[in-house]
């Protein structure tokens, strides 16, 4: 689950926890890197790796996923049903109706509302998915109870990736942050950020 090889531009960042880890790789996942350039390391990552592999009932692990995707699930499509209720009533007080068949301000109000609850709900349900084995990783240990720091690393041949990386990672309070080469070589400092 956890990779270990390097890529030509490489940064690491050190979280002292699996929650934090998770945040950090979740704002990547949606600052547009790709799950397979992160990766979960260290010792910490071992022993969640260690105790994934080891355990054939998953449900504790999986409870909290189910948890993050119904609940925004819930959220979004109120949210959407709010936003298709307002549409429905602007949309009938202007005279405009889709459905001439019911002409009706409530019935249509109410159609839009449902409308927005399900776009709602589905963009809701599918915004919480994140993907990659280190995401998965973060789930794995036992009420995220790992000895050590937790390192995410992002891996890429494009530099532009790598800045944008680190920055994500400095704002989700990267206790330490660094970039490597290919070989493992620290990277001197630049005034990039």
């Amino acid at each position: 689950m956890a990779s270990n090889s390097l890529a030509p531009f490489n940064v690491v960042a050190t979280y002292p926890d699996m929650s934090r880890a998770r945040r950090a790789i979740d704002a990547l996942q949606f600052g547009g890197v790709e799950a397979g350039k992160i990766s979960l390391l260290g010792e910490g990552a071992r022993q969640a790796e260690q105790q994934a592999n080891q355990r054939k009932n998953t449900t504790d692990r999986d409870a909290p996923v189910a948890q993050r995707l119904i609940g925004r699930a819930l959220f979004w499509g109120a949210a959407g049903a709010i936003v298709g209720a307002a549409l429905g009533l602007v949309l009938g007080a202007l005279g405009v109706n889709f459905a001439p068949a019911v002409d009706n301000f409530l019935v249509q109000t109410l159609a839009w509302a449902l409308f927005g609850a399900i776009v709602g709900s589905l963009w809701g349900g599918f915004s919480g998915i994140s993907q990659g084995d280190a995401w998965e990783l973060t789930y794995a240990s036992d009420g995220g109870d790992v000895d050590g720091q937790i390192l995410v690393a992002v891996h890429s041949d494009n530099e532009n990736d790598i800045q944008r990386a680190e920055k994500i990672m400095r704002e989700k309070d990267a206790v330490t942050i660094g970039q490597f080469d290919a070989d493992g070589n620290a990277v001197p400092r630049t005034t990039h950020i």
